[in-house]
């Protein structure tokens, strides 16, 4: 195999989930704010009086500024990843960091998700590099180009997962190379 350097779009996995707390937290915050002040506006003396309408509506409020938290956040805080594929390792970088992984050392490599986006995770016994790539509303880090490229990248290191790993989940519906790739044991 020769060298081929990949580069997309996207964040890692705790930037993922940050982005989803705060999210959730501004989902909750417009929510219970919107309730509360009609609570008080229109002084009612329990909480049941709130109207189910009025209550399925600040939900729905809540749920559109939680959206755009993640789209402004999303595209604030993605970063190019970049994976040079050699022979014998992978050097990935991402922000200030980076890893080297000698492919002999990488026990799975999980590649999931569907075609709006992917998950796709080393593993060694030290390390773990777990990196998100999506288009859609809730995952938006990323380009149409980005998922190409990332499934350009499992597709090139096809030949060493398939002589060195057993794919333990089979071809999926959404796209060709998802699995999750074990190492062989023998």
């Amino acid at each position: 195999m020769k060298e081929r350097k990949f580069e997309f779009y996207g964040v890692d996995s705790k930037t993922e989930l940050s982005i989803a707390l705060i999210a959730g937290l501004a989902l909750i915050v417009v929510w219970f704010g919107l309730l509360l002040f009609y609570y008080e506006y229109f002084q009612l003396d329990s909480i049941v009086r709130i109207s189910k309408r009025f209550f399925f509506l600040c939900l729905l409020i809540g749920f559109s500024v939680s959206v755009l938290f993640i789209k402004v956040l999303s595209h604030r805080y993605k970063n190019l990843w970049t994976i040079i594929a050699l022979e014998d390792h992978l050097t990935i970088t991402f922000k200030n960091e980076k890893w080297r992984l000698e492919k002999r050392d990488i026990q799975k490599i999980s590649y999931l998700g569907n075609e709006n986006f992917r998950y796709l995770s080393f593993f060694t016994n030290e390390q773990k590099i777990k990196i998100r790539v999506g288009t859609n509303f809730l995952t938006p880090f990323s380009t149409k180009e980005d998922l190409r490229l990332t499934d350009e990248f499992v597709e090139f290191i096809s030949p060493f997962l398939k002589n060195n790993f057993d794919n333990k989940v089979k071809k999926a519906i959404h796209f060709e190379n998802q699995g999750i790739y074990l190492k062989n044991i023998k």
